[in-house]
């Protein structure tokens, strides 16, 4: 968006209290939101508005608290979501009446609607685009139908999986559907389109924002946030080749000789097998024959 309306009176009313450097940030922020067509990245809001001293990161960081909220690490107003999709649709009818050989004449009744989008201005300090011929064509452009994405995280390839990517009709229905204004020619979901998401992911992040604030408006810029911040958490996650692990066969347990080391073992070992000492035999050919006896009883065993 290249314009956007200043209420002055509605501005007054609601920011007179700034300072004059509060007044440049806040300004210097709405520049920003409407040039961007989308909420400010919390890490980046000081350098997009070229604030650097002291002084001015305090003034944005009050400005920001006052009047922002800060949604998934991205400054979002609602004031400024609600006038974006109004001046994308509002794009859309000129582009669709220039098809048509030019605009059609209005009543009194479209009048009023343009210069008053929601009903009320009072308590806001900016208004919606009346002019968005500025948009360069390029901006809406319809992209493929699939997009290819290819898994190598480690070094190690997965192939690549065709993942089915959504029009920008497809995606606004989807979030229309859900309660959440939108245009197709929005430039934000011409991004999505753009990027391959999908349908199904738009409607799923919207049940997520309608979880999360029930009875609240839901633009999509907020849409937007929440799939933004699932893509960051998908790129963060590295399990190419990860397999469950396989048991291994325990080992046999060895024969226990301990028996062998003590002539009180040797007795003790014969009677659990049933065989005792002959006169004169020694503890050596002692252990010898229990020795044989659990060789040969452990060789009927098998063969059973």
């Amino acid at each position: 968006m290249n314009f956007y309306k200043r209420h002055i009176g509605d501005y007054i009313k609601d920011a007179g209290h700034l300072t004059l450097l509060e007044h440049g940030v806040y300004a210097r922020l709405m520049d920003v939101y409407y040039t961007r067509e989308a909420g400010i990245p919390e890490d980046k809001a000081a350098r997009l508005i070229g604030a650097r001293g002291k002084d001015e990161l305090a003034a944005l960081e009050n400005v920001l608290d006052e009047f922002f909220q800060l949604v998934d690490g991205v400054w979002i107003q609602g004031r400024c979501e609600r006038e974006i999709e109004a001046a994308s649709a509002k794009g859309e009818k000129n582009r669709e009446n220039g098809k048509k050989g030019g605009r059609p004449k209005k009543n009194i009744t479209e009048i009023e609607s343009e210069e008053n989008p929601d009903g009320s201005d009072v308590g806001n300090h900016v208004g919606s685009e009346n002019n968005l011929s500025q948009t360069p064509d390029s901006r809406h452009q319809t992209p493929d139908k699939t997009n290819t994405v290819s898994d190598t995280s480690n070094g190690v390839g997965i192939g690549e999986v065709a993942v089915a990517a959504s029009s920008p009709g497809e995606i606004s229905k989807a979030m229309r559907a859900a309660g959440v204004p939108s245009q197709p020619h929005d430039p934000r979901i011409l991004k999505l389109a753009e990027q391959g998401v999908s349908a199904a992911t738009v409607s799923a992040a919207c049940a997520d924002a309608r979880e999360s604030r029930p009875n609240e408006s839901i633009g999509v810029g907020y849409i937007v946030a929440i799939i933004n911040r699932w893509a960051k958490d998908a790129s963060s996650i590295a399990a190419a080749g990860a397999q469950a692990p396989i048991d291994k066969p325990a080992k046999p347990k060895s024969e226990d000789w301990s028996w062998k080391r003590s002539d009180a073992g040797i007795e003790q070992k014969g009677r659990e097998v049933g065989l005792f000492p002959r006169g004169g035999e020694s503890y050596r050919d002692y252990a010898a024959r229990i020795e044989a006896e659990l060789e040969k009883r452990k060789t009927v065993g098998k063969a059973a």
